[in-house]
């Protein structure tokens, strides 16, 4: 858990001060002790959690993380070891203050603007896509294996260790050269039908899983957004189909413009982003009404295409959330085509088309102009196009870019993009990199990190009211 802010790197908690914390049960004064290695860094690795859970809520885990918490606990019981939970959320609140603190004036920026992703909506049951190809995508394969005349061509390739991205586009690979160079129009018409049930699966099982009925850590984002005073006009770009924003701007009376117009036919136009709305007030002046821009970078759930509507073809429409017998509320989701860049490393090409094109563009302008601040939150990186664009502004020498990365700086480094980012930061006063599962956790950027508006220190607050009395006394005596 470290930070690099302002070129230098911070440990967000340091080891005195987790030695504060654990108290030995048998000591009448509740002395502090000394920590061992193993102690100090499971708790380091789940910190999150361990703020949150007590030994008698450890059922709620999965077996094999069950028992990992069960020795952990059982590890403090051995040495006579408790966690007094009020000292552990008073530090907590402390180190987060610090750090508020430090981003708080980000905020206030001429451009606000935000990049999220799969990452932020993992809570409500969405899946990660970097990992490991599961069962069920896998599944599909080998039934294309055992039953067409693919078998020879896909035991050429070891899809178990790639990622569903990364199977979907070598699925993609063998399309274009069959499709292009060598002309087989067998193999082609099933590996487009395996690439088809593919689609519909990864967008099943990865997306469709989401759980609407309480998007709370999207609706305390967007209602965190427009308590800040300064702002009128926020941008958020996201790489995600679903629609938790959507749903949770609607359920808080948030207006959010995501570029679509009209009643029975809701069309798309990026002139729509550039739009503003004022409130005239009793006595005749007119005020900006606090708005934001939601744009989808790589298609939605809701978008349709339409050969009529000109000159974009994308219509928008409305999808309806259903109630399940396990109480959760899922979109009723029908198989029509739908205006969506499918998780693939040839996806690149796909932005250069309309309307792609125009949302690319707009990414590109606004964080590029005066006093621009570009959060990112739960994005992996893994999108060229996206990363071109975000690497091309940093010539703006007027930008601030605050990137949480969920993984540790030593496994970020890996990432050849990110490491080249993270070696800038300590030389580039501009760029700020929260690391770590407890930093960049969606939960804790929105409920802990995140400032609404520019937050005083009390300490500093003192003196300038000192200083302000000062002046005053001075002033009178002259």
């Amino acid at each position: 858990m470290e930070y690099i802010y302002q070129k230098s790197l911070y440990q967000f908690l340091k080891k005195e001060e987790i030695n504060k914390i654990f108290i030995n049960k048998d000591s009448k004064e509740n002395k502090e002790v000394e920590i061992d290695d193993e102690i100090l860094n499971f708790f380091l690795q789940n910190l999150k959690k361990i703020s949150k859970i007590s030994k008698d809520k450890i059922f709620e885990y999965r077996d094999e993380e069950k028992k990992k918490f069960e020795n952990f606990f059982k590890k403090l019981e051995e040495k006579n070891l408790t966690i007094p939970k009020d000292k552990l959320e008073n530090l907590l609140k402390e180190k987060y203050g610090v750090i508020r603190e430090k981003i708080a004036p980000f905020i206030t920026s001429d451009n606000l603007n935000f990049l999220i992703s799969n990452g932020c909506s993992i809570y409500t049951g969405s899946k990660g896509i970097n990992d490991t190809a599961k069962n069920d995508l896998l599944g599909i394969i080998k039934n294309y294996k055992a039953n067409t005349a693919l078998k020879n061509l896909l035991d050429k390739v070891n899809f178990e260790n790639l990622s569903p991205e990364k199977v979907l586009d070598k699925l993609f690979q063998i399309s274009n050269f069959y499709d292009n160079i060598f002309s087989n129009e067998i193999i082609l018409k099933e590996i487009k039908n395996l690439i088809e049930e593919y689609k519909e699966t990864l967008l099943k099982n990865y997306v469709l899983e989401i759980n609407y009925k309480n998007p709370y850590l999207h609706e305390e984002f967007l209602l965190k957004l427009i308590s800040i005073k300064k702002q009128n006009h926020i941008n958020i770009f996201t790489l995600n189909y679903d629609i938790l924003i959507e749903v949770s701007a609607e359920k808080l009376g948030i207006p959010i413009n995501n570029g679509f117009q009209g009643f029975q036919i809701r069309k798309f136009n990026p002139a729509n982003f550039n739009y503003k709305n004022y409130v005239e007030t009793s006595n005749g002046d007119k005020k900006i009404e606090k708005s934001i821009n939601l744009i989808k970078l790589h298609g939605s759930l809701s978008w349709e295409k339409d050969e009529s509507v000109l000159p974009y073809n994308i219509i928008e429409k409305q999808l309806e959330l259903n109630k399940t017998n396990n109480e959760n509320w899922k979109l009723n989701y029908n198989n029509k085509e739908k205006i969506i860049i499918y998780p693939v490393q040839t996806k690149k090409s796909y932005t250069l088309d309309l309307p792609y094109s125009e949302m690319f563009r707009q990414f590109n302008d606004v964080i590029n102009k005066t006093n621009s601040t570009l959060f990112i939150m739960g994005y992996s990186f893994s999108d060229e196009h996206i990363n071109d664009i975000i690497e091309n502004s940093l010539s703006n020498p007027f930008i601030n870019i605050v990137l949480f990365l969920y993984s540790n700086q030593e496994k970020c480094f890996k990432n050849e993009y990110l490491k080249k980012l993270i070696t800038r930061a300590y030389i580039d006063s501009r760029l700020t990199i929260f690391f770590g599962d407890t930093l960049s956790d969606f939960e804790n950027i929105v409920s802990d990190i995140l400032p609404i508006e520019a937050e005083k220190n009390p300490y500093r607050e003192v003196i300038r009211q000192l200083e302000e009395l000062v002046r005053i006394k001075n002033g009178d005596e002259e």
